[in-house]
């Protein structure tokens, strides 16, 4: 297991949603020169995790936001929420958005919203963005489909880390 060592954690509120923002040392240096973003989407639960193009550094975003009943205020939501989290973006930016994992343990279809509010915000914000699947996510950053970031890495949430190896994602390619 690696130790992702915290260098600053911070917390605020906006529009009823939380956001526990993490600085903290990358557990391996990036292989690329373009800024990489991967974000972990759910539908109360979300991560964000960006690699600047410079430095040994990250930053975390967990948001944890208010489910709200309509789909389109919903949508909206998500990227006002992912607007706050004040990302300095250094173009150029490759983004990966973790796909589906279709299992009927979650609420696909808020999800897929989620997911889509995700990429539309990427993209408005200069990213070249990809979604792919967890499994292959995992196979490309870990070596193995099965392998899961929180059983690599410790010390940010789970979903920090999954949103973490879809930085790396984007990073390898």
């Amino acid at each position: 297991m690696i130790q992702i060592e915290i260098l600053r954690q911070t917390q605020k509120v906006v529009k009823q949603a939380i956001i526990d923002i993490y600085k903290f040392r990358l557990p391996r240096m990036p292989e690329s020169s373009f800024m990489c973003v991967g974000i972990d989407p759910g539908v109360t639960n979300m991560a964000m995790c960006a690699i600047p193009s410079l430095g040994d550094y990250g930053f975390a975003f967990q948001l944890s936001i208010p489910r709200i009943d309509d789909a389109v205020q919903r949508i909206q939501n998500y990227g006002h929420i992912l607007s706050d989290c004040n990302l300095v973006w250094e173009l150029p930016v490759k983004g990966v958005v973790e796909g589906a994992a279709f299992s009927e343990r979650y609420r696909q279809v808020e999800l897929a919203e989620a997911r889509t509010a995700v990429v539309m915000w990427l993209l408005k914000n200069g990213a070249n963005v990809q979604v792919i699947s967890p499994n292959s996510l995992r196979k490309r950053v870990f070596g193995s489909g099965k392998t899961n970031a929180h059983d690599i890495w410790e010390g940010l949430p789970d979903d920090c880390l999954a949103a973490l190896s879809c930085a790396y994602y984007a990073d390898m390619g």
